[in-house]
This record gives structure tokens, sequence and C-alpha cells, in this order.
């Protein structure tokens, strides 16, 4: 959201910032910032379609491919997958569009559209570039090798090339580092594989606890008589690609992961994970019709203690999911919270040029992009570590303050969301007397107190979402 408001001024400043640059969510809020105030209720409706539209792609898929009841099967096994409904629908993050431009790209070609196939890639791969081996590999396969149509060979390189340069041109016009975001990709400060010796083998195992555990060993068993049929008869099954290429997403994702280049978050690997369930889903629904072509009454006793058996298996990966998304919903409610009350926070702290005139600007961490949106400053003006002077935004005591001279202003937000407020700058010494204690408490333990009243400050940009994580 910052990125694409600093596009319309003509200002973009990457430098500094803790997340990288995806180019698909930066160009599109360019055009929503255009709206003032709504331009982040717009950007979460677009990040939640994509959840939507992808869970619609997988039961049309895999409909196609199976029936009805794989359909539903895979479609369950998405909307369950983790973080999915809850943390990244909740908090508009961009790696379900990737997904569900992956999946349409896959109906195109279905429907022999390869160009359109070859464009709608290209859009996913703004998400996640690692998108782009696939859609060059499946281009020159079609344009140059298969079909020979010069003129739809020269526009899938088009995209390919346009594609590369807005992931790199606007870091190397903005920071001078054109392998910044690389950098940034590649920092893990929320915990993951990265943390661990061998991160590559890290990112498979996560990739196995992102569905309930029966639908993760049907397409394990399904690979594997896939690989059988191919290996022994030369026999290509009706999901031979798309277990390829969801073991090919995978296994990017880990050696990306390897080499430090990526983070390997549960989020990076939904497009394979969506392949996965599809997979998962056919070879449900094509074991349970040999079950009950053989025999009618003995077949269909086994078909339901089989249905059985799967949702037994699957019922304790339910409660912890259940529980998962209650914790995600809270969590989201309250960055929703802390967000919409930043501009009072603002206002308190005596305006956007008070604070930001003050010194350094410091903030919890993960909240430096909604105090930044709320400030109007680049996002790599808010920094996580209080200086000798300036303002902090705290909140669960976070950034915790050992700088001298830094005197509590007031706390704002509900007792579950609040902000607590500091500055070395003089605001009056009569809110200080008050809102002493309660700062420091909101500092040393967390939200305790209620907040200062104090007037609503309309800002021109009220925040809806405390923005992405740092990757």
């Amino acid at each position: 959201m910052i990125w694409g408001r600093e596009q319309d001024h003509g200002s973009l400043l990457t430098a500094g910032a803790a997340s990288a640059f995806k180019p698909l969510p930066a160009f599109t809020d360019a055009l929503l910032a255009l709206s003032g105030h709504a331009a982040g209720d717009l950007w979460l409706v677009c990040a939640r379609a994509g959840v939507v539209i992808s869970a619609v792609l997988i039961y049309h898929l895999a409909t196609q491919l199976s029936g009805r009841t794989a359909a539903v099967v895979a479609t369950l096994g998405w909307l369950t997958a983790k973080q999915l409904a809850g943390y990244l629908a909740l908090e508009g993050m961009s790696e379900p569009i990737c997904a569900a431009c992956a999946l349409f790209a896959i109906d195109a070609h279905l429907c022999r559209h390869r160009l359109l196939a070859v464009v709608l890639g290209g859009v996913g791969s703004l998400v996640r570039i690692e998108l782009l081996p696939f859609v060059a590999c499946y281009a020159a396969v079609s344009f140059v090798i298969g079909a020979r149509r010069p003129k739809a060979g020269t526009a899938a390189a088009a995209v390919l090339v346009a594609v590369t340069a807005a992931w790199f041109l606007p870091d190397a016009i903005s920071s001078g580092d054109v392998f910044r975001s690389v950098a940034r990709a590649a920092q893990e400060s929320q915990g993951g594989p990265l943390l661990s010796s061998h991160p590559g083998l890290s990112t498979l195992a996560e990739s196995a606890g992102m569905v309930f555990w029966p639908l993760a060993a049907i397409f394990a068993a399904d690979t594997a008589v896939t690989a059988f049929a191919w290996a022994r008869h030369r026999r290509r099954r009706p999901t031979f690609w798309l277990t390829l290429g969801a073991w090919a997403w995978l296994g990017v994702e880990a050696v990306m992961a390897d080499m430090r280049v990526a983070a390997g978050a549960p989020r990076f690997l939904l497009p394979g994970l969506a392949l996965a369930v599809i997979v998962a889903g056919c070879a449900w629904a094509g074991l349970m019709e040999r079950l009950q072509s053989r025999a009618t009454r003995r077949g269909t006793l086994v078909v339901a203690l089989a249905s059985m058996a799967l949702l037994a298996g699957a019922a304790p990966g339910v409660v912890q999911w259940a529980r998962q998304e209650r914790t995600d919903w809270r969590s989201g409610v309250n960055v929703q919270r802390l967000a919409a009350e930043l501009p009072r926070a603002v206002s308190d702290l005596g305006g956007r040029r008070a604070a930001v005139t003050c010194g350094t600007i410091a903030a919890a961490p993960l909240q430096n992009p909604a105090v930044a949106w709320a400030l109007d400053v680049p996002l790599g003006d808010v920094g996580i570590l209080p200086s000798r002077r300036g303002v902090v935004f705290a909140t669960d005591g976070q950034p915790p303050v050992r700088a001298r001279g830094y005197k509590p202003v007031g706390t704002v937000g509900p007792l579950s969301a609040r902000w607590a407020l500091l500055t070395t700058c003089d605001l009056g010494s009569a809110d200080v007397a008050v809102n002493d204690v309660a700062v420091k408490r909101a500092l040393l333990t967390g939200p305790v107190s209620a907040g200062r009243a104090g007037p609503r400050h309309k800002s021109r940009t009220t925040p809806t979402t405390a923005g992405p994580a740092p990757e």
C-alpha cells in the first residue's frame, strides 16, 4: 500500500524497507491508492478474492479430471490448508492470488489457449518469481519447440521480459541495489526453515503439515503409483503433470531455502499445494470408485468404512485446525484494531508533523508498515529500535525503550489492541503526568489499562491493515 501510494506521488523508495518488493501488489495498490481512504479495503477484497477464486478453480479442475467427489475432497483440503482461511485471508496476503493465477493458466491450457496460459502464468509470477521458470519452460515447449508460431512466441517472450523487469527495475532505480528484495526475502525473523541446519528438508517437512495427514498420505501414495505406471509401462495417468508440477514447486522452494534466497514460509508453498490437493482428491475418488465396482453390497460397505476411516483420521487435525483458525481470527481482529487506532495515536502525539520532525520513528515489529502508512512516510523511515531522540509506537511491550529522555504520552485503543506512545519532544507536562503509570505498565507487561480519551483524528488515508509481514 505504501509503495503504491509512493508510485502515485512519483517518489517510490524501497531502500531500507524490511519487505521484498512484489510487483503485482505494488502496481495494483498504485491504482487503488487513487481511491484514498478506501484503498486498504479494496486491497483486502482483491487478496481475499484470490482465496475464493482458487477454491472455485480447484473444484472445477478436479471435476474435469475425476468428478464431483474428487472436487469436494480437493476443495475441502484447500480451504482447510494451514494459514489459508485465517492468517492469509484475514490480513490480505497476496500468495493465494499466485495460486489462483497458476490454476487459471492450467485451465487455459486445457482449453488450448496457450498464449493466455503464458499471460496468466506471468501475472502469477509477479507475486512469486519462482513461477517464472515454469512459465518459461511452458512457453518454450509450446511456441518454440511445439507450435512454432512466431507471433505467439514473440508475445510470450515479451511477457517473460516484462515480468523480469518488473521484479528488478523498481529496486534498481529506487534503492540502487538490484538484488535488495532477494536479500530481504532471505531474512527469517519469525522462525521457520532458515533457522534449521537443513532449510530445504525443513521446507519439505513443513509442506506435509499444511493439510490433514490423510490427504498428504493419499498424495504420497498416488505419487508412487504414478511413478510406477510411468517407469514400468510409460503410461501417463490423468494427474501425471499435476503431480510432477506439485513436486517440482516444492523442490524449487526447498532448494531456494537451502540456498538461503527464500524463507520457505508456508504461504510460499501454496501453488504446489493447490496441485497436490487436486491430485489427492482425484486419487481418493478413483479408489472409492474401484472399491464400489467390485461388488454392490460389499463394495458399498467398504466405501462407507473407508470414508469413516478418512474422517476419523482427520478428526484430530480438524480440531487443531479449528483452534488455530480461532487464534488467527483474534489476531487479525487485533491487527485491524491497532491500525484503526493509529490516526488517533498520531493526533495524541501532536499530529503528523510533530511526530515526523521529532527524530527517529520506532514501532513494534511487524507494525512498521501500518505506522509508515499512517504517517505518510517511506517504509524505511520506521524502525524497530528507538534512538536517542524521536517517537515510539509500542504495543505488547515492544519495542523496549531503554534510552533516557522518552516521556510517556498516553495509551490509545481497547484492552486487546493498545498503543503506548512515547516521545522525547515536549508535548506538555500535564499529559505526561496523567499517563506516566499507564504507559510504563503497557511497555512492561502489555496492554493493561484504559486509554486516554481524545479527539478522533481524521486522516486522508485511514489504514485497515498492518500490512505484509517482512519476509
